[in-house]
């Protein structure tokens, strides 16, 4: 069974590819901070910023997925750099040393969306850096530009939303990073995007089917007009509407929903 280390794994796609991968592959979960009971996997508290954490972390992992890079897309440089770039430089050292056979970096489509943030900044500088690990030391590293990471309750699978055109469901996510694990080592580095099947995809995903297999399984317009049809949808706000006027009109105020 392959060993796999996470960092960042309390965090909401930790959390997701620990469930997913539970009985899969032999996990270790890395974090600062403790994780919740529910997690899956030998669990190991520690600070990315800190090599010697790292370090000790990786012996006998075979690939790591680098999660623990925080932050949004509102933060400052200030907020951005401790993880962004100490501890991406941290993992990507001790992987080289520990001869990792893998790293696969979690990026994001808001070098795209908004490049002059210091979120996107500092994803695009830890890409470029994957790359020169890449050709050197020859450590095999996948960066995946994640969409809006959403289950499919998340508000922004819904009609309307600016963030739909980049949309990654949690399923379709797991799936992204299970086809980074298991991908050719001939493939020693490149840079992929992850959103969820729509008509007209506005990130190039035929890299990513080309070169990961991965094949999009959700369709987000589809799920986006479904939301329509739930009680928080504009269906059921309308049906609530038609309930307030109709007790109003028929003098029951106690009328139940």
């Amino acid at each position: 069974m392959k060993k796999v280390l996470i960092t960042g794994a309390s965090g909401k796609v930790g959390r997701v590819l620990s469930r997913t991968w539970n009985g899969t592959y032999d996990l270790t979960l890395f974090d600062v901070v403790q994780s919740p009971p529910t997690s899956r996997g030998r669990v190991l508290r520690g600070d990315v910023n800190d090599i010697n954490s790292v370090r000790d972390s990786l012996q006998g992992v075979s690939v790591v997925v680098h999660l623990a890079i925080g932050g949004n897309i509102e933060d400052s440089w200030e907020q951005v750099a401790p993880t962004a770039f100490t501890g991406t430089w941290a993992v990507f050292q001790a992987a080289c040393e520990a001869r990792c056979e893998r790293v696969i970096f979690a990026s994001s489509v808001m070098i795209d969306v908004a490049p002059n943030r210091p979120y996107s900044a500092s994803k695009l500088w830890a890409e470029n850096l994957a790359s020169r690990y890449a050709e050197l030391a020859g450590l095999s590293i996948i960066c995946l530009r994640l969409g809006a990471c959403a289950d499919y309750s998340d508000p922004v699978l819904s009609i309307g939303s600016r963030q739909l055109s980049h949309v990654l469901t949690y399923t379709d996510m797991a799936r992204l990073f299970t086809c980074a694990v298991e991908a050719p080592a001939s493939l020693r580095y490149g840079v992929y995007y992850g959103i969820s099947n729509m008509k007209h995809p506005r990130m190039p995903m035929m890299p990513t089917r080309d070169a990961l297999g991965f094949q999009p399984g959700d369709d987000v317009h589809a799920l986006a007009w479904k939301s329509l049809l739930r009680p928080a949808g504009l269906a059921g706000k309308a049906r609530r509407g038609l309930r307030k006027t109709w007790r109003r009109l028929h003098g029951e105020d106690d009328w139940v929903d």
